[in-house]
């Protein structure tokens, strides 16, 4: 994009840990940097890709790095005791180190239902404890389990908490009711789809300042690279077609999603 140099885009949920990745890390990360990204958020979905998150993190200061770690709903039947002292222990570190600023990626997944539902309802309470223990906001996927989940966030009090549902897929009147509540809307490249209108009308019932701009990396690439490998220098094409959707200048998309970043992530967050 020809204003990337004008841009500070933030990057809220990347896989960075993904063996996709595993060869070209610098390559991508001066790429994103290109695109105008200038903070990265590495998610981990189990303790090893968690772990992996932050040792990015660490070892890549200058892709201002930071990571989130947690235990996704896929993995849920996995969880033991062990697991989680493990997480505690994997978030003590990096708060200490200043790298780990959410935790994630946790919630519920009744479409896949690669773990029992009740089961992964109790882990995500579980976390969703640690992240209070840890004052970390929560990153938080949820896929065809909306009642569940809005039980969940009453009976829990997870505004108190607060997070970002990634990757939205619900309708605008439940956007409505999680900014209302204080949560995030995480956006990424679904939005530039064709059949993805729900989405777009999610986005234009709801306060930018309740938005956040993500790629799912290396999944999901936006138009026009759909069907590639994505990463974080797409992030600048789904900053491009949210502006669009919601008829607002480019470069305010740009500075309020990543205030919201900020606001949410705290000031590991880099905005230039």
């Amino acid at each position: 994009m020809s204003s990337a140099q004008t841009l500070a885009l933030v990057d809220t949920h990347c896989h960075l840990a993904d063996e996709k990745f595993s060869t070209d890390m610098d390559s991508v990360c001066q790429r994103a940097t290109a695109a105008g990204v200038t903070s990265i958020v590495a998610v981990g979905d189990k303790l090893d890709s968690s772990r992996r998150a932050l040792e990015i993190a660490r070892a890549w200061p200058d892709a201002q790095l930071v990571a989130a770690v947690g235990v996704h709903p896929h993995h849920a039947e996995n969880w033991t005791d062990e697991t989680d002292l493990q997480l505690r222990a994997l978030c003590r570190e990096g708060v200490e180190a200043g790298k780990v600023v959410a935790l994630g990626e946790t919630g519920l997944d009744f479409y896949y239902d690669n773990s029992p539902r009740e089961q992964q309802a109790e882990i995500f309470a579980a976390q969703a404890e640690i992240a209070r223990e840890f004052h970390l906001p929560l990153v938080i996927h949820v896929r065809d389990a909306w009642d569940t989940f809005f039980e969940m966030i009453d009976r829990l009090n997870l505004p108190q908490i607060g997070g970002v549902v990634h990757c939205f897929s619900g309708n605008a009147k439940q956007a409505v009711r999680l900014t209302e509540m204080g949560f995030y809307l995480g956006v990424g490249g679904v939005i530039t789809f064709k059949k993805s209108d729900d989405l777009r009308e999610s986005v234009r019932a709801v306060p930018l300042e309740s938005l956040l701009l993500e790629t799912d990396a290396p999944y999901l690439a936006p138009v026009p690279m759909r069907g590639d490998r994505n990463e974080p220098a797409y992030v600048a094409h789904t900053a491009a077609v949210l502006a669009q959707v919601l008829e607002k200048p480019l470069e305010e998309i740009a500075r309020v999603t990543t205030a919201n970043a900020v606001r949410l992530l705290g000031k590991k967050i880099r905005i230039s």
